[in-house]
């Protein structure tokens, strides 16, 4: 099924902050949410390289707790729209992550290994459509997407 969803620009609150944007729920649009979203980039030196814009989505109804936080990082120059609803995931998991984890969680996993498992499914779920175009995968602590022709890595999402 191929399914173009709402636009990441239409749907979040933006910021600046060195030239990047960072992405945040607008229910979450908070001086420590901001403050967080800048440490976070500037601990991981986004600002200055490879990254594009980070999608710094908490949740909607409820946030998860910024330790937690599950990460969206664009590289490559736009998102593809066919890409959309990946980003929209990441508010979901931040959102209701832990009660999916208490429910579904498996014995000896940890919350991140849950959740990245959780978030390479929805990957793998909105690129097999566009297959042609697109790859996904898991590698250790972070999900990726790339072109698949262009060996071009578009999204990383992280802790």
């Amino acid at each position: 099924m191929r399914f173009i969803s709402e636009s990441p620009e239409s749907r979040y609150s933006i910021i600046s902050y060195n030239g990047l944007n960072i992405f945040l729920d607008t229910n979450d649009f908070s001086s420590e949410s901001i403050q967080k979203a800048q440490s976070f980039c500037a601990l991981h030196n986004y600002a200055t390289k490879r990254a594009n814009a980070v999608y710094f989505l908490r949740g909607t109804t409820k946030q998860v707790d910024y330790d937690k936080i599950l990460v969206g990082i664009l590289e490559a120059e736009t998102l593809p729209i066919q890409l959309n609803e990946i980003v929209h995931c990441l508010t979901f998991w931040n959102q209701e992550g832990e009660g999916c984890f208490q429910i579904n969680g498996k014995d000896g996993q940890t919350y991140s290994e849950f959740i990245l498992k959780c978030i390479l499914s929805d990957c793998q779920v909105f690129v097999e459509p566009y297959s042609e175009l697109f790859i996904t995968g898991r590698g250790g602590d972070h999900v990726w997407v790339s072109h698949k022709d262009f060996d071009q890595r578009i999204l990383i999402i992280h802790f």
